[in-house]
């Protein structure tokens, strides 16, 4: 049978093994030069502040950066210069994160840069260099 994580290339595949194999909930993007890249989420009941990078061309995974806060349920995108922008979710104890963390590519570190105008917002989607977010309470959406 087939283990996770999995890769589709272009029929499903063993990948190596995740540095945390039990981590969920977590934001993903695949980055400019292929390499896809994990970030937080939940590792057993604890919120995480790692990440991960997955390399295809070895497909094996490795630790990287890790971040300035926990978050979980967040989206992460992969930006026109390269960066990779983890945005909203929740920290250890369920609040929003309003902080905007952006990982570095070239150094595989992360910055924290201006936070979202409502932490209360969720991140819907985010594009290049727009991020769209839907408001839980009254679902109305801000750019």
């Amino acid at each position: 049978g087939l283990t996770y994580p999995a890769l589709f290339d272009p029929s499903w595949v063993a990948t190596g093994a995740m540095v945390a194999p039990t981590r969920r909930y977590h934001g993903a993007t695949v980055l400019a030069d292929g390499r896809a890249l994990v970030s937080g989420g939940k590792l057993g009941l604890a919120t995480a502040d790692t990440a991960e990078l997955y390399d295809p061309a070895t497909r094996t995974w490795a630790a990287t950066g890790t971040m300035p806060n926990k978050s979980v349920n967040q989206t992460l995108t992969t930006l026109l210069t390269g960066k990779a922008a983890n945005v909203g979710g929740f920290d250890g104890s369920g609040n929003p994160v309003a902080a905007v963390f952006l990982y570095d590519t070239a150094f595989g570190t992360w910055t924290t840069v201006a936070p979202m105008p409502n932490p209360g917002l969720v991140p819907l989607l985010s594009v290049s260099r727009v991020a769209l977010w839907l408001e839980q309470s009254v679902g109305t959406a801000r750019m």
